[in-house]
């Protein structure tokens, strides 16, 4: 009787433990690998501000990679289909180096229409020039 109790206590403490975190890495999942293009009109000195298409969140927790950039900063949005030009909702930024990731947390209050999830891109400002595939960034949500 014992060493049942043990187990069960065991067994519930293992559960209390791994749970909680299972269930919070869980949720996300990479979206995919995404190259910056221009963003037209939109330049500072000698910086031009490149972005990603738009992605469909669930809101909760978004992670943003730098693939294969020097350190950049990189700003994340959420379009505003309404708002127009320059309208569009500022959700973060955060600056990363070559390979390193920053997850942004509690994006919930940013799901709006119809379909209840927040529209999210990344945008960067960089040197001009380079395609595509040289700016790139992977996305978890």
């Amino acid at each position: 009787m014992r060493i049942r109790k043990w187990t069960v206590s065991l067994f519930v403490l293992v559960c209390a433990v791994i749970l909680p975190f299972s269930s919070a890495f869980a949720a996300l999942e990479k979206v995919g690998t995404y190259g910056l293009t221009i963003n037209t009109g939109q330049e500072t000195g000698k910086l031009t501000y490149y972005r990603t298409s738009y992605i469909h969140s669930d809101g909760g927790s978004f992670k943003v990679c730098n693939k294969n950039m020097g350190t950049t900063k990189f700003f994340v949005y959420e379009y505003d289909p309404n708002g127009g030009y320059g309208n569009d909702d500022y959700v973060y930024s955060w600056t990363l180096s070559m390979g390193k990731c920053y997850t942004f947390t509690n994006l919930d209050k940013f799901k709006d229409g119809d379909n209840n999830k927040a529209e999210l891109y990344v945008k960067a400002a960089l040197p001009s020039g380079g395609l595509a595939f040289e700016r790139q960034v992977i996305l978890y949500d």
